[in-house]
C-alpha cells in the first residue's frame, strides 16, 4: 500500500451521480480514488486500463447496478477483475433486495457515506503488514 490509499470505484452509467457522491466522500477522508470513466488515458484499451487501476488500487468500491442498466456489464467485469486480482471489495447498494449474490463481500446501503468510509478504512487497516 503506498503513502495514500487507493480505492477503485466501480460503478454502471445509471450510477454516476452516487458514484461522484462517493467518490467526493472517499477523497475527503484521505484516500487516492481512481474510477473507469476518468482514469482512462486517450487511445488505451479498457480492459487493460481497468487491470493496471485494480492492480494499482488497494480495494474496490462496487455500486450495485440496476439490474439491465447500460453499464451494468462493465461493472460486473471490474468486480471480476478485482477478485481475480485478490482485491477487498466493499459493495454499495440501495435496496435491501440487491444484497442476494452479494453474500461474501462487506455491504453498504447507498445512503449509508459514513458507513462506506468506515467499511473501506477498516479493510484496509487489514491489508497492513504488522511490523
Amino acid at each position: 500500500m503506498g503513502a495514500h490509499p487507493s480505492v477503485f470505484v466501480s460503478f454502471a452509467r445509471a450510477d454516476h451521480e452516487l458514484a461522484d457522491q462517493i467518490t467526493k466522500s472517499l477523497d475527503h477522508a484521505g484516500l487516492a480514488v481512481k474510477r473507469p470513466d476518468t482514469d482512462l488515458q486517450a487511445g488505451e484499451l479498457w480492459a487493460d486500463a481497468v487491470k493496471s487501476a485494480l492492480t494499482d488500487s488497494d480495494l474496490m468500491v462496487f455500486i450495485k447496478p440496476p439490474e439491465g442498466a447500460t453499464g451494468s456489464n462493465n461493472a460486473f467485469f471490474e468486480l471480476g477483475v478485482a477478485g481475480a486480482l485478490k482485491k477487498p471489495v466493499v459493495a454499495v447498494v440501495k435496496s435491501p433486495s440487491d444484497v442476494s449474490d452479494m453474500r461474501a463481500t462487506p455491504i453498504v446501503s447507498a445512503g449509508d457515506l459514513t458507513g462506506l468510509i468506515d467499511q473501506v478504512q477498516a479493510l484496509l487497516i487489514k491489508q497492513v503488514p504488522e511490523a
